[in-house]
């Protein structure tokens, strides 16, 4: 009530003045400065915008009447005002057709829009972290995908989409995370995060295959990525073929090119990593499996070369030559056995011989 006097009074002596819009701003920094008052500042900050729409100050109003909100955990609000804060001040709005011709002011609106959406984001990121409330999760992941969509070129770019793409798959949506942590990658390849995302990448394409359907709890715990189990350990299995049976080639679905896709991209983003080898011989299966057999022995060799010593090696051997032998393509067969013959290292194991 009080605020509506001042506001009243502030009318009257400088009804649509600078200094009127002088004593708006300040009221309102004084009432969002302390939280109990964070309801009145939104009243007088959205006066603000209405009274004078096209002011300078138009885009940091709109960002304290988001954050006040925030502060006051109102999270469909600050969904709300987080969609008017971009539509509102867009390079193709009308606030930025009425401030043609003062550049200044256009690009202070942009640079406001940008860090303001920056910092709520990552208030929001550290308080889901802390709370592990589904709730938090939920808001964080509205905030940066608003973020994402308006802005992809920015210093914040890179490691909002990795941050996006971890929230996402706390949250379950799989399919919506490996997206997002595949095109953190192809950003900057060699930056800090892309080593984990593109093997994440791997993983959540793998729950998206397996169809296994995963309940959010209220409470998030963080970082339980786990061991293969049920439908997922499946996908490492590789059948026995029978000589007599055909073996027609098909193409992988959708899915599972996109795993074969994070595959790769994780081998060449981290060559030297101790899980290289398992992520080759994952996307090596999807082929066999697929009958390309031809495919699979490029990507089984490569493991064979480079790996010999390791396990999966004599597996990528044993599934090449069966793979040759049961169709009876015996020149491809030939080929292939007198490689490995001629391969100390891989032939040093003798169960293989």
């Amino acid at each position: 009530e009080l605020a509506a006097e001042v506001d009243e009074k502030i009318v009257k002596q400088f009804p649509k003045t600078d200094g009127a819009l002088r004593a708006f701003n300040q009221l309102a920094a004084l009432q969002q400065a302390q939280f109990s008052q964070s309801a009145e500042a939104i009243k007088t900050y959205e006066r603000l915008n209405d009274e004078y729409p096209y002011a300078a100050d138009a885009p940091s109003n709109q960002s304290a009447i988001m954050n006040a909100y925030a502060q006051l955990n109102k999270a469909d609000k600050v969904r709300k005002e987080v969609r008017r804060l971009i539509d509102l001040y867009s390079p193709n709005g009308v606030w930025a057709q009425k401030n043609t011709g003062n550049q200044r002011v256009l690009d202070r609106a942009f640079e406001v829009v940008e860090e303001e959406l920056a910092k709520l984001v990552t208030e929001q990121h550290r308080a889901a972290q802390q709370t592990k409330l589904k709730e938090t999760y939920l808001l964080a992941r509205d905030i940066y995908k608003e973020y994402l969509d308006k802005f992809t070129a920015t210093d914040n770019a890179y490691r909002f989409q990795f941050f996006y793409a971890e929230i996402l798959y706390e949250l379950k949506e799989f399919e919506a995370a490996a997206k997002s942590y595949v095109a953190a990658v192809k950003q900057n390849p060699s930056g800090e995060f892309s080593k984990p995302a593109s093997y994440t990448a791997v993983l959540a394409w793998e729950k998206v295959i397996s169809g296994e359907k995963e309940e959010v709890s209220q409470k998030i715990v963080e970082g339980k990525r786990g061991k293969s189990k049920g439908a997922l350990k499946k996908l490492e299995e590789l059948e026995t073929l029978e000589k007599g049976k055909r073996y027609d080639a098909t193409e992988l679905v959708a899915n599972e090119q996109e795993l074969a896709n994070a595959c790769d991209l994780f081998v060449e983003v981290a060559p030297d990593d101790a899980e290289v080898v398992k992520v080759k011989f994952k996307s090596a299966r999807l082929y066999y499996i697929h009958n390309q057999f031809e495919e699979a022995a490029k990507r089984f060799g490569e493991i064979i070369d480079r790996w010999p010593k390791d396990a999966l090696a004599r597996s990528a051997a044993e599934s090449i030559l069966q793979s040759f032998n049961v169709r009876e393509d015996w020149s491809q067969l030939q080929i292939w056995s007198r490689k490995f013959r001629d391969h100390e290292l891989l032939m040093a194991d003798k169960t293989f011989q």
